[in-house]
Parts: C-alpha cells; sequence; structure tokens
C-alpha cells in the first residue's frame, strides 16, 4: 500500500494529488506540522494556507498521511469571519512528487 508521509519532505515539495473528483496542488511549506498551500477542488480555488491533517480511511484516521483509498482532510482559516473550516476532500486515486527544486519526481501512489 502507498503512502506518501508529509512530516518526512522537505520544505516546498509539491504533491499533485487526483481524487475521485478533483486534483490538488500541494506544496509543503511545514513539514513536521502539516503546514501546506493547497491549490484545487471547489474550495481550493487560490492557493491557500491550510493545515493538512490525515486521511479518513473506512477503519479509521491516519494522521498526517495520504493513502490510496483515503479522504485528505485539510482545516484552514476563512478570512471573511475569521472561522476554522474542515474540508475533506474524495477518495485518493493517485499521487506524485515532485523534488522542491525540481530535480526529481516520484509516482507515490499509483
Amino acid at each position: 500500500m502507498s503512502i506518501i508521509e508529509l512530516s518526512k519532505l522537505r520544505r516546498n515539495t509539491t504533491i499533485i494529488v487526483e481524487t475521485e473528483n478533483s486534483i490538488f496542488e500541494i506544496v509543503v511549506t511545514g513539514p513536521k506540522g502539516g503546514s501546506v498551500v493547497v491549490t484545487g477542488g471547489k474550495t481550493f480555488v487560490r492557493p491557500t494556507k491550510s493545515s493538512f491533517i490525515g486521511c479518513i480511511q473506512e477503519n479509521g484516521f491516519i494522521e498526517g498521511k495520504i493513502e490510496k483509498d483515503g479522504r485528505m482532510q485539510f482545516i484552514h482559516q476563512v478570512p471573511a469571519d475569521n472561522t476554522e473550516k474542515t474540508v475533506i476532500t474524495s477518495r485518493v486515486t493517485a499521487a506524485t512528487i515532485y523534488a522542491n527544486d525540481s530535480s526529481w519526481k516520484y509516482d507515490a501512489i499509483e
């Protein structure tokens, strides 16, 4: 089973994640704390600072990791009313990791 563990990636690493309904670009800005800038889907039309929480699976929750068939969970601030919003995606179908200096890429989830 393929898993991407955000805490093991370097700052500014990019992950392109395909879900059943959308494509997301996730730039890791704080690997240890799950800080990311995410673009994609209906919610993240513009690059949005968020916290990646983990993936929801049928058998539970996987903190800080992206896994095939998991539903990614993000939390971000809504500027209009200064509230936190939780976003849960459709199931992950594929993901590719791109090095922060563009020197390599890896199809982590196929």
